[in-house]
């Protein structure tokens, strides 16, 4: 085991896990990179270290400045860690008109993780990482859409290695599936299902967009915690919902490579605007 010299070097290198309990008969095997091994618990903490390490190196981010994000979720939580780490100042803001106005002080830097392409990068480890542990045999990537960062970080890496060989498919919330050309809708998928095409979407990506409704979701995710001592959110069983179903149509000899997100069950959601009572 390598000494890190600080928090920031336990990013990352997180276990691949395969499935067996919630895994039907006939089906591919199903890998889960298990993501809430990362500091603060959640894939979010690769994004928050990109965005500021590439900050840093292009002048963007000077020492003793001040980091703004407008988020009410993991994100908040990963860029406190980074923040902490190398010594600047937090503001969590709730609102987008906040965030910007606050980013335009003088020694303030607006990390604006929706629209930020540094935090794609983020998520190339995670995607050479599975290269990695799959040692090269990989048929299919599944992963939800939030902002879409990880999905192309991760699906890029790997599509650069297995080319046009690699399927690539994201989930979306049923009740919300604006990426297969429905219409947006209340959903409890909290971390992702927009209501729009995220900024960081491309769909030449992707071969397939699969959706998934919340109530599968919320039971994949407890079937995970009972059946394979996994504990992780909802859009995490959404995500092995979809890689299952992926996995059926392959068959027993593909492998599909799926991500636990994060290891909490978060609260119910609406990112429309409605509330969902649990």
């Amino acid at each position: 085991m390598v000494v890190g010299d600080e928090i920031l070097a336990a990013i990352g290198h997180t276990p691949l896990v395969r499935l067996h309990q919630v895994v039907p008969r006939g089906c591919a095997e199903i890998l889960v990179k298990v993501e809430g091994r990362n500091p603060t618990g959640s894939m979010k903490d690769r994004m928050a270290q990109a965005m500021i390490r590439v900050a840093e190196r292009d002048g963007r981010l000077k020492p003793g400045a001040t980091v703004v994000e407008c988020t009410g979720g993991s994100a908040g939580a990963a860029l406190a860690l980074v923040c902490a780490a190398k010594g600047y100042r937090l503001r969590i803001v709730d609102s987008v008109e906040s965030a910007r106005r606050l980013g335009r002080e003088p020694g303030t830097f607006w990390t604006d993780h929706l629209h930020n392409t540094d935090s794609i990068t983020g998520y190339h480890s995670m995607g050479q990482e599975i290269w990695a542990q799959c040692e090269g045999r990989v048929d299919a990537f599944v992963q939800a859409v939030g902002t879409a960062a990880s999905l192309r970080g991760a699906a890029s890496l790997l599509r650069y290695h297995r080319q046009r060989r690699l399927r690539v498919v994201a989930v979306e919330p049923a009740e919300s599936a604006v990426l297969s050309g429905g219409e947006p809708g209340a959903h409890g998928i909290a971390g992702i299902g927009l209501g729009y095409p995220p900024p960081l979407w491309d769909a030449s990506l992707v071969d397939e967009v699969v959706t998934v409704s919340t109530a599968d979701a919320e039971a994949m995710a407890r079937r995970l915690a009972r059946e394979e001592s996994l504990c992780a959110g909802i859009s995490s069983g959404a995500n092995v919902l979809a890689a299952i179903r992926i996995g059926s149509r392959l068959g027993p000899a593909a492998r599909v490579v799926t991500v636990l997100a994060d290891r909490t069950v978060r609260e119910r959601t609406a990112p429309v605007g409605q509330t969902l009572t649990p």
